[in-house]
């Protein structure tokens, strides 16, 4: 599971958009080769990426992937160049290192125990993250689609935290693991619950026969994947929608089958409604 994981952040990662290099080193201080002209902003935090080569211990088969090795707080910005100090390292950088913007609050370390870990926060999240704040954690996940043989990245649900402490300085919090359903991992994603749903598509019903539905295609339709379905209800101000969960069974090259895993719902579904398909 950990090195499936490691994978799929390697790809991840080196598909992102590179949004400057370190272009000097000083001490705690450093040039970026990027400025006003390529839309970097004092205040904005950035995170260094160095590539490494790792060997998977089973398989003997070597990985080149990128890790993170330190945060930089942008505080002056020029037209071609900007100037930072590092807030955060977690490794040596050195000049030439790849950095990109952090867009999410991210896991940076975690206790043996899986007790508590340690985030880095974006320069958002350090304003509305406080002791207290109850944040989701998720992991980006990554499969190749078994007909279409598109590439589908979406969000798993992997564990709840519940913030400790927050150092603004250095953009960062403490925070204690109160669940977990797997493993958290270093760079698993920290968002509020509210965040939780990744709508996968807008299907039709095609055919209902018992528990079985066959839907159209769409995004996401992996085989034993539970989902929920919503379909809305405009003219029924007592129930503007109804839910209802759904396991795949079987993805065919323009259908998809699935069995209502809750039947007291069956009699609200018809023939070509129209509903929507969300993962949790």
């Amino acid at each position: 599971m950990v090195w499936s994981a490691i994978a799929i952040l390697s790809i991840l990662i080196s598909s992102a958009q590179i949004d400057g290099r370190i272009a000097a080193i000083k001490d705690q201080s450093v040039t970026i080769d990027r400025g006003r002209e390529a839309g970097i902003l004092p205040g904005e935090v950035m995170d260094v990426y160095q590539t490494e080569r790792m060997k998977n211990p089973q398989t003997g088969e070597e990985y080149e992937r990128e890790v993170r090795a330190a945060g930089i707080l942008v505080e002056e910005v020029q037209d071609r160049f900007s100037t930072g100090r590092v807030i955060n390292s977690l490794r040596p950088i050195q000049v030439g290192d790849v950095l990109r913007q952090r867009t999410h609050n991210l896991v940076r370390s975690v206790s043996r125990t899986q007790s508590y870990l340690y985030a880095d926060l974006t320069s958002d999240g350090v304003k509305w993250i406080k002791p207290g704040t109850k944040l989701w954690v998720f992991r980006r996940m990554n499969v190749i689609h078994p007909v279409t043989k598109r590439r589908i990245s979406w969000l798993e649900r992997v564990g709840e935290v519940e913030v400790a402490a927050v150092t603004i300085r250095t953009f960062s919090a403490r925070c204690v693991i109160t669940s977990y359903d797997k493993p958290i991992l270093e760079n698993d994603l920290l968002m509020p619950p509210e965040e939780k749903e990744k709508r996968l598509g807008e299907i039709h019903i095609l055919n209902i026969s018992g528990d079985k539905l066959l839907l159209n295609i769409f995004e996401g339709a992996l085989p034993n994947a539970e989902l929920v379905m919503m379909k809305e209800i405009p003219d029924n101000p007592d129930e503007r929608f109804t839910l209802a969960k759904i396991k795949v069974i079987q993805v065919y090259r323009f259908t998809t089958e699935v069995q209502l895993l809750t039947p007291q719902h069956k009699d609200k579904l018809f023939v070509g409604d129209k509903v929507k398909v969300y993962q949790y």
